[in-house]
């Protein structure tokens, strides 16, 4: 359900401060799950209603930006598309 590499940017406890990381495999997102799927997160995604997705030329966006999904492009010329996967984190 991820599209690696995946993205998460979190912020600093003040706020004042976005740091990305990428996580590249299925292992390392595994490593870090409760630090990238906060309670927060797992709520955004658990309380999305479809009816109240927002939606833009970059993918749907869950709770307040929490989680990003898009299609996947199945190959390089992006002819056919594989699945929506998660392609951003915001915890």
């Amino acid at each position: 359900m991820i599209s690696y590499p995946l993205r998460v940017t979190a912020s600093n406890a003040a706020g004042t401060y976005r740091r990305s990381r990428f996580y590249r495999t299925p292992a390392a997102v595994r490593a870090h799950y409760d630090r990238i799927f906060t309670p927060q997160v797992r709520r955004a995604i658990l309380d999305q209603r479809y009816d109240q997705l927002f939606v833009n030329s970059h993918g749907a966006m869950f709770g307040n930006g929490e989680v990003w999904v898009s299609e996947i492009c199945a190959d390089q010329r992006c002819a056919t598309t594989s699945a929506v996967k998660i392609i951003t984190v915001n915890p």
